[in-house]
């Protein structure tokens, strides 16, 4: 991990990945409820842990392991990334949130905020890379598509020069004539989940914001909103990865599903992946995140709490979570991070990672 000074505006790297579970996650959220409920005979969270919905699954895992050999298990809290980046930046003190897991660096103007609330350095680390894929069945007429396509065909309303109108589209051909005449049938995470997160912004907001009428919408929430809200003539919605593999192979002609890269790997002998922009996920693809569907998951962590010798115990707390984080039994291959749809990063990075963690205060 690597230093950034709250005012410098410099970055460094770190990263994470998976899909949703989200038994795991509430499993890890009621240690500290429980702690509160039965008057502190529960052990009370050592530090907390805020992530975005999109890296819950991942905290929840390291976690899991930490606590496997006797530790607490710390406070996770899950919120809007931008959230959770304000509620991490809000203190410097000993009882804010030590830990933060995101699909995205801090901006200039909430390093600049968090610098401003009296956080200092803050360690940044990325411990792997998150792709999703979109597949077809290999049986069916091949498809290219652009982002702008997706949007057009999941749209539940669709732009016209100067409003909105309700999204009757049909078939694949109905976006563009080159494309087979088959019907427009799509298989999603559900909205819960964070790959389903990552679907919106990296395709549906691409594919949307080109359109004039887009354009003039002022909120960027707003925009985000109207960009997202999918129809459900066409839409399949699954929380599990199975029985979205399940309702890919069941589905009719002209079907396609959101899966995690390594379920594409494990089922290619029958699954097609479907270019995007032109682009494919490869290892080349993904590394380089060309890839639209490809993301990097970051851990920040304060570094004066990291390195409080005032408050050793918590010091150390964090930083063994952290050696947990980046252990090659969670982020290396096969490792339980890996499980869950983590590519994991070159050995050479992973090592330089795990050495750069701040030594005990």
């Amino acid at each position: 991990m690597t230093s950034t000074r709250a005012r410098s505006y410099s970055r460094s790297a770190m990263v994470y990945s998976a899909p949703f579970v989200s038994a795991l996650l509430l499993a890890f959220v009621t240690p500290a409820a429980t702690w509160a409920q039965d008057g502190g005979k529960t052990k009370k969270p050592p530090f907390t842990i805020i992530s975005g919905p999109n890296s819950a699954i991942f905290a929840g895992s390291i976690s899991k392991a930490y606590s496997a050999t006797g530790n607490t298990v710390p406070e996770l809290k899950t919120m809007s990334t931008s959230e959770g980046i304000s509620t991490f930046c809000e203190s410097s003190s000993s009882q804010s949130a030590s830990i933060l897991l995101t699909v995205r660096q801090f901006s200039d103007r909430e390093l600049e905020r968090c610098g401003q609330a009296g956080v200092g350095s803050i360690l940044e680390g990325q411990i792997g890379i998150y792709a999703l894929t979109l597949v077809q069945r290999a049986s069916d007429p091949e498809l290219n598509l652009q982002t702008r396509d997706l949007y057009l065909a999941a749209a539940k309303n669709i732009p016209t020069e100067y409003e909105f109108k309700e999204n009757t589209t049909k078939l694949w051909s109905d976006l563009n004539p080159s494309y087979p005449k088959i019907d427009i049938k799509i298989v999603l995470p559900s909205q819960s989940q964070g790959s389903r997160t990552i679907f919106d912004s990296r395709a549906m907001v691409d594919g949307c914001r080109e359109f004039r009428t887009v354009k003039l919408i002022f909120s960027a929430e707003a925009r985000t909103t109207r960009c997202t809200l999918v129809r459900s003539d066409v839409l399949v919605e699954e929380e599990d990865t199975d029985k979205r593999v399940a309702a890919l192979r069941s589905g009719p002609r002209g079907t396609v599903a959101l899966v995690t890269y390594d379920v594409f790997i494990r089922n290619k002998s029958w699954m097609r992946v479907i270019p995007i922009n032109g682009s494919t996920p490869n290892p080349s693809t993904i590394y380089a995140e060309d890839y639209t569907l490809t993301t990097s998951l970051y851990v920040f962590a304060k570094q004066d709490q990291l390195t409080n010798k005032a408050n050793r115990d918590k010091a150390d707390h964090i930083r063994n979570w952290l050696l947990e984080a980046l252990s090659e039994s969670a982020i290396g291959p096969n490792g339980h991070l890996e499980q869950q749809g983590l590519i994991a990063l070159p050995s050479a990075r992973r090592n330089a990672q795990r050495k750069s963690i701040p030594s005990a205060p």
